[in-house]
């Protein structure tokens, strides 16, 4: 009995993945959907397809939404994986879930959605994190002719649209800077450039010769005191320095809502080689002083990291004459 108990449950969940045995594992008598034997073919048939599939896909099944997932949506999820297999869809993304009630009210009505780099934010980190996905909703049919569940096939695409939005920055601050010819119009460059992307850049600071400038109206308190890389919190790393900074320091937020205190981040440490010309004059000194003044700053590159003994951190770094530092974010 046991044995054809394991053959039965290895038709409906087949495969040796491991969210097909975590699944054959589960005591689905005890959810609404009861023993898996006694399942509808609208739901077991779309359930093999889906653990059988290494692209992205989730399910759900019932009035609820009923949550099933394969592997390859396991880092979708994040924290909630494993507890959120067969919990209802407005649990599992309760934060997103008013942005496609409207889709997954259409689905129900038997129509499909499609979606392009939908901008959600997602708390599967432990705080809400910007990610874009690429997806579909389509209507399952049960034994009539009613929709009784939803299939979605699912393609993250954080990596590329953040990846895209840099390096956009990176271009526009290159063609800003290539006419500065003097510190003012440096200043004015980089602060226009930063003070226009504030999703990465919820504030920017940036230092010239000691002489501190605001990159936006909402970061012009935090010019006040001293400099953060002078205490005591300061760590050198490299050719730059990581400072912790105060857990109740009230930072701007940028444009879109982030995890209290603003989302920390680390430097990678990989530097964009800069594109400085050599002067082909050896001792010519009016052909290096002709040269403009960005060339003593290299971009560099930042991506997410998380807290660290509850302290938020952030990162200031130096080159040359001039520094720029923000959070999360920084570039120089």
């Amino acid at each position: 009995m046991i044995r054809a108990n394991e053959d039965e449950l290895a038709e409906i969940f087949p495969g040796d993945s491991e969210m097909a045995a975590i699944m054959r594992r589960s005591n689905w008598a005890d959810t609404p959907l009861g023993d898996p034997r006694g399942w509808p073919d609208g739901l077991k048939i779309p359930l093999k397809m889906l653990l059988t599939s290494r692209f992205e896909m989730w399910l759900g099944w019932g009035q609820d939404l009923l949550f099933f997932y394969n592997d390859a949506y396991i880092p979708t999820l994040g924290l909630k994986h494993p507890s959120m297999l067969g919990k209802p869809f407005r649990q599992v993304w309760a934060e997103v879930y008013d942005d496609v009630a409207d889709q997954v009210a259409r689905v129900r009505a038997g129509e499909a959605t499609w979606n392009r780099a939908l901008l959600l934010l997602l708390e599967r980190s432990g705080y809400p994190e910007e990610t874009y996905h690429s997806f579909s909703y389509s209507p399952l049919y049960g034994e009539g002719d009613d929709v009784e569940g939803m299939l979605c096939v699912v393609s993250e695409e954080t990596e590329r649209v953040i990846g895209e939005r840099r390096i956009e920055m990176l271009r526009m601050l290159g063609a800003e800077l290539v006419s500065a010819g003097d510190e003012n119009a440096i200043c004015d460059a980089v602060c226009s450039v930063l003070g226009a992307n504030r999703r990465d850049f919820p504030f920017a600071l940036l230092y010239l010769d000691g002489v501190g400038h605001a990159c936006a109206a909402d970061a012009e308190h935090l010019l006040g005191g001293d400099r953060p890389w002078n205490g005591s919190t300061a760590v050198v790393l490299g050719d730059g320095l990581r400072v912790s900074l105060p857990g109740n320091l009230e930072c701007p937020k940028g444009s879109m809502a982030v995890a209290a205190g603003g989302s920390p981040c680390r430097s990678d440490r990989r530097r964009r080689r800069a594109a400085a010309l050599r002067d082909t004059r050896a001792g010519s000194q009016s052909a290096s002083s002709a040269r403009p003044l960005y060339r003593r700053y290299r971009p560099s590159r930042c991506r997410p990291d998380r807290r660290r003994n509850g302290q938020r951190r952030s990162i200031w770094s130096r080159n040359g004459a001039g520094l720029i530092a923000s959070g999360p974010t920084l570039a120089i």
